[in-house]
């Protein structure tokens, strides 16, 4: 092999080296691309199935509260325990997506307000001088303050999951 056939295939070999670095850097940034749309999708989902997690509870609150004034009614004792338990677990439930910034934060002091309301309600229910109705008064009010709220954040809450309202 003579000097300029030599020259030649080296000039092609450089040239053959920076386009394929280049194909390199290219694909390196279309694969950078794609991890963060990707990333982006997982962090929209997670945010998606949260606002269907406070929808779900925001719903059972809801139904705890009908089912409060059907025991009142009733004056029904153990009923309204259960019921009060159920508050109790379900509202802890909400606080907590409260504070992860899921819900509404002007739900946080009346959820805390119905939460602080559960042990006494269960105490003056078990006192037999009571009706379920007095027994319940003050935690009864506190549980309309919330329901008051979960309106508005219910459709908020649906915007977000891509329900009714998108």
């Amino acid at each position: 092999m003579d000097q300029s056939t030599a020259n030649t295939w080296t000039v092609v070999g450089v040239v053959v080296s920076i386009v394929g670095f280049l194909v390199t850097v290219f694909l390196l940034w279309r694969t950078k691309t794609a991890a963060e749309a990707a990333r982006d999708a997982v962090v929209e989902t997670e945010g998606r199935i949260r606002a269907s997690l406070a929808l779900s509870l925001l719903s059972q609150l809801s139904a705890i509260d009908r089912e409060l004034d059907i025991v009142i009614q009733a004056n029904d004792a153990e009923g309204a325990i259960r019921v009060v338990h159920l508050w109790r677990d379900t509202a802890s439930k909400v606080l907590g997506l409260v504070r992860e910034g899921i819900a509404d934060a002007a739900m946080e002091a009346p959820l805390l307000a119905s939460l602080a309301q559960t042990q006494p309600t269960k105490t003056a229910i078990g006192e037999s001088s009571k009706s379920v109705g007095q027994a319940t008064k003050i935690f009864r009010k506190s549980v309309g303050d919330v329901c008051l709220q979960v309106g508005a954040l219910t459709s908020t809450l649906s915007t977000k999951t891509g329900g009714p309202g998108k």
